[in-house]
């Protein structure tokens, strides 16, 4: 046993600790607010060393995406390097619950952000961003994802009005239906020009093909706190957790002073 090993235990323990929870929201506003949304395949995921927006090195998976179809944004390239926080490189484990999963040649809907200054780009609030896609009836359907997490206890935690059209099945074609339904809708109000008129603006929530929109529902989820929905953020268990986290570093701390007075 060595500092190193204790400081890594320590490091793995003191994560497992934590656990993400989302912010659930109905599929409309999901899909308003992505970026880009992009169908394609992933290949040859392994973890490197990578710079964070604020500088810090961190450990990241990266794949590279081959795109078989835009659904939404101004990609042009028929390829694109994207990844995730996490993974192991070198001995060095960083684990980030509720990220995406990144295997070779699976083929997915991904929900992308901006391009990084590495030219990488990133899932859109983790796994709520990445669908499989199943074959029935010969509909593809979007599977997992935001989909997921709106059938469970996190979705009971989280509920807003016009989530429950996440219940429903969606396929790739409902998917393509409604971004250009939104592309042909008007820009929504800016907070200044709706606290200027009094009023909230709506969400616009479009339901899939055959369902009316009284099904669906238009009103938003009211946010919690400054988080921005869609994002990952912590749960009110927090304080607990962050409890059993000093305990353990305490712990570790401990185990490192006994072992060099032994020394």
């Amino acid at each position: 046993m060595n500092l190193h090993f204790l400081f890594l235990m320590c490091s793995l323990l003191a994560g497992d600790a934590w656990a993400t929870s989302f912010y659930i929201r109905p599929m409309p506003d999901f899909v308003r607010d992505a970026i880009h949304i992009v169908r394609g395949r992933l290949h040859q995921p392994h973890a490197e060393f990578g710079i964070a927006p604020g500088g810090e090195r961190n450990v990241y998976t990266v794949a590279e995406l081959e795109v078989l179809e835009v659904l939404k944004g101004n990609i042009s390239k028929s390829s694109l390097p994207v990844r995730k926080l996490g993974g192991t490189k070198d001995g060095i484990t960083l684990h980030i619950p509720g990220s995406p999963e990144f295997q070779d040649g699976e083929e997915s809907v991904f929900f992308l952000g901006p391009e990084n200054e590495d030219h990488s780009y990133e899932v859109t609030g983790l796994e709520l961003g990445k669908f499989g896609l199943e074959e029935k009836n010969g509909e593809l359907e979007l599977t997992g994802g935001l989909l997921g997490y709106s059938d469970g206890p996190e979705a009971l935690e989280a509920m807003g009005p016009g989530v429950a059209a996440n219940r429903r099945v969606w396929t790739l074609k409902q998917l393509k239906d409604l971004i250009q339904v939104q592309k042909s809708e008007p820009p929504p109000p800016s907070s200044k020009d709706a606290g200027a008129s009094g009023s909230r603006p709506s969400t616009g929530a479009v339901a899939p093909s055959g369902e009316s929109a009284s099904q669906t529902g238009t009103a938003g989820p009211k946010v919690v706190a400054d988080e921005k929905p869609g994002t990952a953020g912590y749960s009110g268990s927090d304080a607990a957790n962050f409890a059993g986290i000093l305990f353990l570093i305490g712990g570790a701390l401990l185990g490192i002073f006994f072992y060099l007075r032994r020394k």
